[in-house]
C-alpha cells in the first residue's frame, strides 16, 4: 500500500512530466531530422515513402504519451490515436518488407509450392502439411486486416466508453 501511494505521488508529481516532456521533444526532434534527411535525399521514393511513414510513429508516440501523462483524464483519447497510427505503421512496415524483397509477385513465385517447415520453436509441429500458395498468402492478409479492423473497433468502443 505504501509503495502504491509513493508511486502515485511520483507519477502525479512534476519530475515525470518534465522528464517525459524533455524526452518526447528530444525524440521528436531527432526523428524529424531523420525524416528531413530522407526528404532531402529522396532518391529511392518507393522505399523512402514507407520509411518516412514508419518514422512518424516516434513523434506521435512520444507526444501522445507525454500528453497522456500531463492530462491523464484524457489519456484514453491519446491512446486511441496511438493505436490507430500503430496499425497504420504495421501496414507500412509490411509494405516496406515487400518492397525490399521485390514485391508480392516475387514473394509468391519464390515460395510457391514449398512446404511449411515443422518446428517446435514456431509451434508448427502439430499442423498438417501446408504448402505455400496464393491461398496461404490471402489467408495471412485476411487475418492481418481482420486484426486491424478489430483494433479499430476496440479503439472506437473505448472512445465511446470514455464519454
Amino acid at each position: 500500500l505504501l509503495y502504491t501511494i509513493k508511486f502515485e505521488m511520483f507519477i502525479l508529481g512534476a519530475a515525470p512530466k518534465v522528464i517525459g516532456g524533455i524526452s518526447a521533444i528530444a525524440a521528436s526532434c531527432i526523428t524529424c531530422l531523420q525524416i528531413y534527411q530522407h526528404l532531402q535525399h529522396y532518391f529511392c521514393p518507393a522505399e523512402q515513402r514507407w520509411i518516412i511513414r514508419i518514422l512518424c510513429i516516434v513523434p506521435i508516440y512520444a507526444l501522445t504519451s507525454w500528453c497522456s501523462l500531463m492530462y491523464w483524464q484524457f489519456s484514453i483519447y491519446f491512446d486511441s490515436i496511438r493505436d490507430v497510427y500503430e496499425a497504420f505503421v504495421i501496414y507500412n512496415f509490411l509494405c516496406l518488407c515487400y518492397e525490399y524483397i521485390g514485391g508480392e509477385n516475387c514473394i509468391l513465385n519464390e515460395i510457391q509450392g514449398k512446404e511449411l517447415p515443422r518446428s517446435w520453436i514456431h509451434m508448427t509441429c502439430c499442423l498438417p502439411k501446408i504448402h505455400y500458395d496464393i491461398q496461404v498468402r490471402l489467408s495471412v492478409c485476411y487475418h492481418y486486416l481482420q486484426h486491424k479492423r478489430d483494433n479499430g473497433a476496440l479503439c472506437l468502443s473505448s472512445l465511446l466508453r470514455g464519454y
